[in-house]
């Protein structure tokens, strides 16, 4: 056999050997996953059958043959020798004489294809979420970024009762008045960071939406909506006649809230708190909070008058809102 034959079936042996070694670790790994998807075991075996291809056969060594003369009496005959390296099939075979080893070239590629298998296998048994999750572990593992560290820093928004920009005291409610926008879109009152009345819930109407607090508790009362413009001055009277020293009021106008308003109900607005009931009159934008029995002027009210020159909506004036800590009934 020839040295460059002898090297190339040398090298057939060691590709054979690297190959079937990857071979019988795929096969073991798919007997270890059978209960994984169906969609690993497709990955896996693509791996096995298309990317580790089988190793084509070496092409047996040409035949040398010698023919024989006649000199001088002495007869050579014709002799033809075959490789007895390769069986009757014509299929090289790797003897034991032939020292088969890995060199770290070969190491490499192996390790490779072990690390995409692990890849395909962590995959297939990790949703995409739990991966990010388990990645971004690693990578603080070893250390994160500046960047990183920063946006890790950066606090989360937190949400405060009714919106506000920041927490009210232990002794105080949060709350929040929204006056509604001309006829079309309805006010609304959050208490304790509870949304009472609003045109999302349907409970609100044209005219002064009022709600009333017990001023110990927190808790919600009563609350109705009274029409100034068609409705019953009287049915607002009622509905504030039994206050009680401590009640929080809230109110918030809709559409029209000043046209029949009497002396009589603007004084009970008066009692409570208000200093510009007085003054509100037709389709005008009016919002306040106040109290029975307080001893001052509320600084909870707002309100914007029906001006033509300086009306946003057509008819309407701008919508106007107040928000704050209320104080807590000692």
């Amino acid at each position: 056999m020839s040295t460059k034959h002898q090297m190339e079936q040398r090298q057939h042996c060691l590709a054979i050997t690297k190959v079937e070694g990857i071979r019988t670790f795929l096969s073991g790994t798919l007997r270890l996953i059978h209960l994984l998807p169906s969609t690993a075991v497709q990955y896996l075996n693509y791996f096995r059958q298309e990317i580790l291809l089988p190793v084509p056969p070496l092409p047996p060594p040409t035949t040398s043959t010698a023919t024989g003369t006649t000199t001088a009496g002495t007869t050579t005959t014709s002799n033809t020798t075959t490789n007895n390296k390769y069986n009757h099939s014509g299929k090289a075979t790797c003897s034991k004489e032939i020292k088969v080893g890995m060199r770290p070239r070969d190491f490499i590629q192996m390790g490779m294809a072990l690390t995409a298998a692990v890849i395909i296998l962590y995959i297939a048994i990790n949703p995409p979420q739990r991966a990010w999750k388990e990645a971004r572990k690693l990578r603080n593992f070893f250390g994160s970024s500046k960047q990183d560290q920063n946006f890790q820093e950066t606090p989360k928004a937190i949400h405060y009762k009714c919106g506000l920009p920041k927490q009210c005291p232990l002794d105080h409610f949060a709350f929040h008045i929204l006056s509604g926008a001309a006829n079309v879109i309805g006010p609304k009152i959050c208490f304790e960071d509870q949304i009472i009345i609003s045109s999302a819930k349907n409970n609100i109407g044209a005219g002064l939406n009022i709600v009333l607090i017990n001023g110990e508790t927190g808790k919600t009362l009563k609350f109705d909506s009274f029409n100034m413009y068609s409705g019953k001055v009287e049915d607002l009277l009622k509905f504030m006649k039994d206050v009680k020293p401590g009640t929080i009021a809230l109110v918030a106008s809709f559409d029209d809230p000043g046209t029949k308003l009497t002396n009589e109900a603007r004084d009970i607005f008066v009692k409570l708190g208000s200093s510009m009931i007085k003054s509100v009159g037709f389709r005008d934008s009016w919002v306040f909070a106040g109290a029975a029995g307080i001893a001052q002027n509320s600084p909870f009210e707002k309100h914007v008058k029906n001006e033509k020159e300086k009306n946003v909506y057509d008819g309407w004036p701008e919508i106007v809102e107040v928000s704050g800590c209320f104080p807590r009934k000692q």
